[in-house]
């Protein structure tokens, strides 16, 4: 894009945290020999739980249009204040939507490469949240693979990168260059899509299609009319039906 923000430094305090809080887990998810106790069980249903609670926030909050409307007789309307809220809300959840996506991808045992830990989150975010605009439910369904597959993860497999692996991922991603504008791009979309669906949709589109959508019923009623409905009304002659 023109602009670089030079290198991207992961300082030695986060680059230790990062190596302790692997070493952390698998000291808590040791399953060596044979001994079976309630603490295993407990960690376990805590960390699936909180996972898969944290991952349906997530995609939850990713998988429809954040602008709040209210019901007007003019139709569906945006408040000032809901305008406000959206905008300035959105940074702070694209921002936390890439970094738990990004720490997915960072620590997780995969073939993920550290241009693909930057590329991933973006698109994956920028796809979800065309969707949600475009088909909700499409967009609901691939806001939930990656939660999906993260506590399929923990359950079935639950294998970290080992510390040499995150190590060399982090010393790789401290020399990537990235645009100053990845992820205000991503944000910008976002404010893109919103203003296409609400002025484009919302305040013209939905209106025009339920008018045709009207006038199409008032066409096939009228024609139903004019043909007597295609039903043909008889006379009772012989007092068959009981009536004289």
């Amino acid at each position: 894009m023109g602009v670089r923000m030079g290198r991207t430094r992961i300082g030695g305090k986060v680059h230790s945290l990062l190596l302790s809080s692997r070493g952390h887990y698998d000291a808590c998810v040791s399953t060596d020999g044979l001994e079976v106790n309630f603490g295993q069980v407990l960690f376990f249903a805590l960390l699936i739980g909180v996972t898969a609670w944290i991952s349906f926030l997530i995609y939850r909050a990713m998988d429809h249009p954040r602008l709040v409307l209210h019901e007007t007789p003019e139709g569906l309307r945006a408040d000032p204040v809901d305008v406000v809220k959206y905008v300035l809300s959105m940074p702070i959840l694209i921002a936390l939507w890439w970094c738990f996506f990004f720490a997915v991808f960072l620590f997780g045992e995969n073939h993920i490469n550290v241009i693909q830990l930057f590329v991933f989150p973006s698109a994956l975010i920028l796809s979800i949240r065309a969707l949600a605009f475009i088909s909700p439910v499409t967009a609901s369904e691939l806001g939930k693979v990656l939660p999906v597959a993260l506590v399929a993860f923990l359950i079935l497999d639950g294998d970290l990168r080992s510390e040499a692996e995150l190590t060399e991922m982090i010393d790789n991603a401290s020399e990537v260059d990235s645009d100053y504008l990845v992820i205000p791009l991503v944000l910008f979309a976002d404010y893109v899509f919103t203003v296409i669906w609400y002025w484009g949709w919302i305040r013209w589109g939905q209106p025009q299609w339920v008018a045709w959508q009207q006038e199409q019923k008032a066409r096939s009623v009228e024609k139903v009319t004019h043909d007597d409905g295609g039903v043909a009304v008889l006379t009772d002659t012989d007092g068959a039906d009981g009536r004289t």
